[in-house]
């Protein structure tokens, strides 16, 4: 590949010139699968150079049942498996592809070591010098710009698969070459920059081995500060590489960092899985090495670091080179890009209308001045899709007969390591995609989700003045019809079940719209914004799944717009007058009769600081006018017109109450005394240059929302930011940070998610598919259809949603639906007695019924 740090000519020229080949005596330890350990005296090199070794003997981590034959596929040579590991022969091109793509390559030797080792088989090292000749050779024209690294790599490959039964059977045999017993091989410790003659490169007083701190910070499903490794203790003052020759002094050995992140090039490319060159693989403000070890190598500090473009000088102030502890995870990871989400809401109670004229009703002047209002708050996001796109007249049937995963709890609790078998569960996946209702709904859109309103008539059409059950009988949903033959259900493999399932309406939705409940957080606009497309495909096998689709489409340009708004309903028993009186008021000045005044909250909900939200203004309705009463230019409210600093978390949030006041009419302040809904929309804001960060980002990376269920009480939208670049599928990039499994086709099937409270490691959560659990997946690649996401290449500036859903009880009522429908209710409302078991009980659902 053209990104494998050996295919570079121009950056190795000068390290290949700065390393010298020793030879020398050395104990071994073996890492290899078998875990025989051997302390033989080696006649291998102390330092490996990491610009000579081209083919290598590595250990893979395998988590899903096809990751053997997708190694295979690449043209690994497979040495020997077990349930979860492979020992490979491999070029350079093709470990870089294994750490990529996060199978985890350890216990990396240089072929050429091994076949040196002293109990080696004598006829080894001659059998093989032809082979690592010949590779050499290659590899000396990449770097002279003679051959192309592609065809070097085929070569090269080639050259391994060339290798005799014999051979491989020896390679297989030997213990890896790690001189100081640390757990990292020579060659390892030559990428990373340790010494291989110490077993504490570092010194560190807790007498942490290098293997060890290098294991621990490369477990990325942690945060960064619950992780450890190469930064403190692992790291400076008395371990800190001579970065590149950095120091001047030509008689200490440089440690090649090309792209200035302070990981070295060779561990980056072949250990960790990083993007080079890139000082920032994820594309947000921090580089590598701070994400990575906790803090970064930064000469000059503490007046500025001159290192590398990150810390950047403009952020100095507030980003040194330790990574900030402000940073929420999983923005502290390397692989998750960390940014700013500034959010603004209106404290509820805080609306006030202030009588500034006379007004006189049939019972004489008005006398109260003001008047605070008590007020309910529902939030969300509305979003409409412009009907030159119209979806018309779709319909969903699935008939399934499931063979689920059984999920096989990790001894050490760690969802990365995972087996996986096949378990009868009786039963069908209830709902499959997203559709709409084909009776008389013309114009129903395919994309509500998140409880956002669909578009376009239709649906949208009978839900104004309708309650949730009214709805649910005139659309005809929620019939869940089991025909199971109870002879067919057994412990054998074989048992089978029918169900049929009419799911064809997402009733969460409609559920949401109606009670006004529209939580989906700001970022799912971001990818409603860019089109969505349903992915009709079954995600996984093996299940006998037939489900039948109708329907049409057409369409030209698409149109989308999307408003994050917080909705106030005012409380009763608070007016002025009542709604008699209003009717014979009159105001000496009608067109200014008062003051409308409120206090908002502007929040960063994100990852990490704003440096500055400017130019914040957002609109204010009344009822259920098309127009706003004001567009309120809160940004003058701030010096500079903006807010400097604006860190992550509920207690950084900035509140301010309007000032000026909104005038409002006399027509206007009657209406909001009455009752009518006040609705606040955000209308624009920017964020300056993490704005732009957070572009970079998205355009150099796929962008993932995900919407957990209601089971963990966090019924927001997640969003997540990861990088992509070389050859990668969708679910290659979902991988580089969620656990997951998948079938034997490596289809996935099951999708680990993590819930952070803000302190301690994140709570990992699994979604996996069943009769009883299934997920709608959307995209914005137009062009996917019906591929899988272990085949659908990953674009940049693309976008998936995943939604989960359950239906724990059999009854035809997603658990989200339930929940919503009565934990949404007040404590006092009798049927608030189902919130906490609703989804349990079948005999307990929303009843539809004729008003």
């Amino acid at each position: 590949m053209n990104n494998s740090p050996v295919s570079r000519s121009q950056k190795w020229v000068s390290l290949i010139l700065l390393f010298s080949m020793v030879l020398g005596q050395f104990a071994v330890i073996s890492v290899t699968p078998a875990a025989a350990t051997s302390a033989i005296p080696s006649q291998t090199k102390p330092e490996e150079n990491p610009a000579e070794a081209v083919l290598f003997r590595t250990r893979a981590a395998l988590r899903q049942p096809n990751d053997l034959a997708r190694i295979e596929e690449m043209g690994a040579v497979v040495l020997d498996s077990g349930a979860e590991w492979a020992l490979l022969l491999v070029t350079s091109d093709q470990l870089e592809t294994l750490a990529r793509l996060r199978f985890q390559p350890q216990a990396t030797d240089a072929l050429e070591s091994l076949a040196r080792r002293p109990d080696a088989p004598a006829w080894l090292a001659p059998g093989l010098q032809p082979i690592l000749a010949q590779a050499a050779a290659q590899q000396k024209r990449v770097n002279a710009g003679l051959v192309e690294s592609e065809a070097a790599a085929v070569e090269m490959a080639a050259l391994l698969n060339a290798t005799t039964a014999e051979q491989r059977a020896a390679l297989a045999s030997l213990s890896s070459v790690d001189d100081d017993g640390d757990g990292l091989t020579n060659m390892e410790e030559a990428w990373w920059c340790t010494d291989p003659l110490n077993p504490n490169s570092d010194g560190d007083a807790a007498g942490y081995t290098d293997g060890e701190e290098v294991a621990a910070l490369l477990d990325f499903t942690l945060p960064r500060s619950a992780r450890w490794g190469y930064g403190p203790p692992f790291g400076p003052p008395n371990a800190w590489p001579d970065f590149n020759g950095s120091d001047g002094d030509p008689n200490t050995p440089a440690c090649n960092d090309g792209d200035w992140d302070t990981i070295p090039d060779f561990a980056e490319v072949y250990v960790v899985g990083s993007r080079v060159p890139a000082e920032s693989t994820d594309n947000d403000k921090f580089d590598d090495g701070q994400e990575l070890f906790g803090v970064t190598y930064c000469p000059g500090a503490p007046t500025n670091c001159g290192y590398g473009s990150y810390p950047a000088g403009e952020y100095w102030n507030y980003i040194q080179a330790t990574m900030p502890n402000w940073v929420e995870p999983p923005g502290d990871n390397l692989f998750v890009a960390a940014f700013p989400v500034p959010e603004v809401s209106v404290v509820p109670g805080s609306w006030t209308v202030e009588r500034v004229t006379t007004i006189t009703t049939q019972q004489g002047q008005m006398t109260q001045a003001t008047n605070t209002y008590e007020t309910s708050v529902t939030d969300g996001q509305s979003t409409s899709i412009a009907n030159s796109v119209t979806w018309n007249d779709w319909e969903e049937v699935s008939e399934s007969i499931e063979t689920p995963i059984l999920r096989i709890a990790s001894p050490n609790g760690n969802p990365w390591q995972v087996g996986w078998g096949v378990v009868q569960i009786v039963g069908g996946i209830a709902g499959g995609a997203l559709g709409c209702v084909a009776t008389a709904l013309v114009g129903c859109a395919a994309s509500v989700i998140g409880g956002s309103l669909a578009v376009g008539g239709g649906i949208a059409d009978i839900i104004e003045g309708s309650q949730p059950d009214e709805v649910q009988t005139l659309s005809g949903v929620n019939n869940y019809n089991s025909n199971i033959n109870i002879n067919n259900v057994s412990s054998s493999a074989q048992a089978q079940a029918n169900v049929v399932v009419n799911n064809n309406f997402d009733t969460q939705g409609i559920v949401n719209s109606l009670d006004g409940v529209q939580y989906a957080i700001n970022q799912q606009g971001q990818l409603l914004a860019r089109g969505l497309y349903d992915i009709s495909y079954q995600i996984s096998r093996p299940r006998y799944t037939e489900t039948r689709t109708n329907g049409r489409s057409w369409g030209g340009s698409q149109t989308t717009t999307n408003e994050v708004y917080e909705e106030h309903t005012i409380s009763q028993g608070e007016a002025f007058t009542t709604g008699q009186n209003w009717s014979t008021a009159w105001a000496v000045d009608s067109s200014h009769a008062a003051d409308l005044t409120w206090t908002y909250r502007i929040c960063n909900t994100g990852t990490d600081y704003a440096r500055e939200v400017a130019g914040l203004t957002f609109n204010v309705y009344l009822g259920d006018d098309s127009n706003p009463i004001i567009s309120y230019p809160a940004w003058q409210q701030f010096p500079s017109g903006k807010i400097e600093n604006l860190f992550p978390g509920e207690k950084n949030c900035v509140e301010k109450t309007t000032t000026p006041p909104v005038e409002l009419t006399l027509e206007q302040m009657k209406r909001i005394d009455l009752g009518e809904p006040l609705t606040i929309v955000m209308g624009d804001f920017s964020y300056g240059v993490d704005e732009l960060f957070y572009q970079n980002a998205t355009t150099g990376g796929v962008t993932f929302f995900i919407e957990d269920g209601v089971e963990d009480g966090d019924e927001t939208v997640d969003m997540y930011v990861l990088p992509t670049w070389g050859v990668e599928t969708v679910q290659d990039v979902l991988g580089r940070y969620f656990p997951m499994g998948a079938d034997a086709d490596g289809n996935i099937n099951s999708l680990w998610t993590p819930e952070f409270n803000g302190t301690g490691d994140p709570a990992w959560n699994e979604h996996y598919l069943s009769d009883i659990a299934w997920w709608n997946i959307y995209l914005t690649q137009p062009d996917a259809g019906n591929t899988p996401l272990n085949q659908l290449p990953a674009a940049a500036d693309s976008a998936l949603l995943f939604r989960f859903n359950r239906d724990s009880d059999r009854d035809g009522y997603q658990d989200r639906v339930e929940w919503k429908y009565y934990c949404g209710r007040a404590a006092t409302d009798p049927l608030y007695a189902y919130c906490a078991d609703a989804h349990l009980r079948p005999e307990i659902h929303p009843q539809p019924e004729i008003v």
